[in-house]
């Protein structure tokens, strides 16, 4: 039985859906707009830019212990897997204490606040402890899984989804402008994620807006990407409850950094 997207805007269901591994072995050598860290019990240096937010991504839940003296000059939100900071004012640095709500271990950032820009706005922190099976799981997210689980996603009920080990969301692109090339479809940028070997995994939405349909092929699309799946290779007019569909990218850099090469 087919389904629609359950998350964000749907796509209309289709007769028959069915994906269409397409695979472009590219490369890039974009610097990523990210920060990648290990915790091996030494604190970790944080330094964010005040008046802007810096996230901070973990494995899994973190609640944070602020400095009472910090509590109004920092914001601190901890959705999911990340923690957001925002600072009002300037700060020496500080020791921050951060506890899994999973199983209590515990990292420390020494934070501080200045005029200067952060590296990056986008952090992300992973254990020099990991289990063997999570190191083994996180070895395993080759690209036929992460598409199956982005596809899952889009299509599944949200209560049968469960994100493999080593993968964490990451913001949304604010645009895909430009990826479709020499056919009339409109794009929107739909999820994103990141993994913990440094993989980067995008769904976008693609909707036929011509009155004639269209197929796709890897050469239609612009950028560098290590995968591009559709999950369905051909849409029918626009209106005609079959004219759009989602197609999976898989890169080496940010979506942005990826689509510009």
């Amino acid at each position: 039985m087919n389904k629609s997207l359950k998350r964000n805007t749907k796509v209309r269901p289709r007769r028959r859906c069915k994906l269409v591994a397409l695979f472009l072995l590219l490369t890039s050598s974009v610097t990523a707009s990210t920060t990648d860290l290990v915790w091996d019990k030494t604190p970790i240096p944080l330094d964010l830019e005040v008046g802007e937010e810096r996230i901070v991504h973990f494995a899994e839940p973190m609640s944070v212990g602020l400095p009472a003296n910090l509590r109004s000059i920092v914001r601190v939100q901890s959705i999911g897997n990340s923690v957001y900071f925002l600072a009002t004012e300037t700060f020496e640095r500080q020791r921050v204490l951060m506890r899994s709500t999973t199983d209590g271990s515990i990292v420390v950032f020494d934070l501080a606040a200045g005029t200067e820009p952060a590296v990056s706005k986008n952090v992300y922190v992973r254990s020099a402890q990991s289990s063997s099976d999570t190191r083994a799981a996180i070895r395993d997210l080759n690209y036929a899984v992460l598409t199956r689980f982005a596809a899952q996603f889009a299509y599944s009920p949200p209560r049968l989804v469960r994100a493999p080990k080593g993968v964490l969301p990451v913001p949304i692109p604010k645009s895909s402008r430009g990826l479709v090339r020499g056919l009339n479809v409109r794009t929107e940028p739909y999820a994103a994620w990141k993994t913990n070997s440094g993989l980067y995994l995008t769904a976008i939405k693609l909707t036929n807006t011509s009155n004639e349909p269209v197929e796709f092929h890897p050469r239609v699309l612009r950028g560098r990407w290590l995968t591009a799946t559709f999950h369905h290779y051909r849409l029918l007019p626009k209106d005609s409850g079959a004219d759009q569909t989602l197609v999976y990218l898989i890169s080496r850099y940010p979506f942005k950094q990826a689509l510009e090469q």
